[in-house]
């Protein structure tokens, strides 16, 4: 549990409650649910096809999402393909 904790903790939500560089430039969708619950889209934008990005259980965006040397969504788009990292509920 304590991996998952400082992943999050590198990731977009830093330990000292910055926003980390890749973060600012990443664009962030709430999409609300019939039931009230919300999903969260964190999104690389590329001019490519799209590709959907979900973790696993217990854990969120940021397992994917952890610095810009170490982000799948920048790999992602860096290459040509615009990134959707998933939050579920």
């Amino acid at each position: 549990m304590s991996v998952l904790l400082w992943g999050w903790l590198l990731g977009c939500g830093i330990e000292d409650g910055s926003v980390s560089e890749h973060c600012l430039s990443a664009e962030r969708h709430v999409v609300p649910t019939e039931d009230g619950a919300a999903i969260h889209l964190h999104r690389h934008r590329a001019e490519g096809p799209p590709v959907v990005v979900v973790h696993g259980i217990s854990s969120n965006h940021h397992a994917w999402d952890l610095t810009e040397e170490r982000s799948l969504g920048v790999y992602l788009a860096e290459h040509g393909y615009d990134a959707w990292l998933v939050d579920l509920r």
